[in-house]
């Protein structure tokens, strides 16, 4: 298992590691999502640096290039990688922040397979965040086969779950207010229907109250003290060829 924040981390897989850069980037990421976008069998990483994203693609032995690069609308502040529209590639969702209005929004790259991706489509959401930071899960929650998205900003906020629609977009968000952060997806109860873990900021218990339809039902979930820890996420993966 290797490790990239900020450089690459080559697991020697004795638990020690060796450092190597992780690649140009005309600025430094702050937020990244690691796949196999051009489908030869390493782990490339789409890396983010407010309005720019980065595609970084992997030799193999754990070097990382910097092969492509989009503008975005907005500055991003949360990324992750799954195929939206079902044709076998991994495509990008980007959320964004605008620094002015405090609106949110996301952006959608579909995936070439190559490596590359279509140019980013914007969906603006017009309700505030001031977000500086999301997160971001990624299942089927409505079991049709299709890959939603939930997020909420690290604030607290709204959480909001987009179906997916399986072609590259998504229906409007669906919001439940809560004043967590959002991390852990699984069935929890034993239903056969996923459910979401919430960490609040400062509260014992954080409820998960449906705000426009019944998709979540209200949920109370205890945590510690002080909820799920908030740290910035960083990314592992198996980066080179080695076993």
């Amino acid at each position: 298992m290797d490790i990239a924040a900020g450089g690459v981390l080559l697991g020697n897989g004795d638990g020690t590691f060796q450092g190597i850069p992780l690649g140009a980037t005309p600025s430094a990421p702050t937020y990244a999502a690691i796949g196999d976008f051009d489908k030869n069998s390493t782990i490339d990483v789409a890396a983010l640096s407010d309005s720019s994203l980065y595609i970084l693609s992997n030799s193999g032995a754990g070097k990382l290039t910097l092969t492509h690069t989009y503008a975005l609308q907005e500055p991003g502040y949360g990324i992750v990688t799954a195929d939206f529209n079902g044709d076998g590639n991994l495509d990008l969702l980007v959320v964004q922040t605008n620094p002015i209005t405090q609106l949110w929004g996301y952006s959608i790259l579909l995936g070439n397979g190559d490596g590359s991706f279509q140019a980013p489509v914007f969906y603006p959401q017009g309700a505030q965040t001031a977000a500086s930071e999301y997160s971001i899960v990624v299942a089927d929650f409505n079991n049709d086969h299709k890959m939603d998205v939930a997020i909420m900003p690290r604030e607290g906020g709204s959480l909001e779950v987009l179906l997916g629609n399986g072609d590259g977009t998504f229906a409007s968000p669906v919001g439940y207010y809560d004043r967590g952060f959002p991390s852990l997806v699984a069935d929890f109860n034993g239903d056969g229907k996923l459910d979401i873990a919430a960490g609040g900021f400062d509260l014992a218990s954080t409820p998960l109250t449906p705000r426009d339809s019944d998709t979540f039902r209200k949920w109370r979930w205890h945590f510690p003290s002080r909820g799920l820890p908030h740290k910035p996420k960083r990314f592992c993966g198996h980066l080179h060829g080695g076993s």
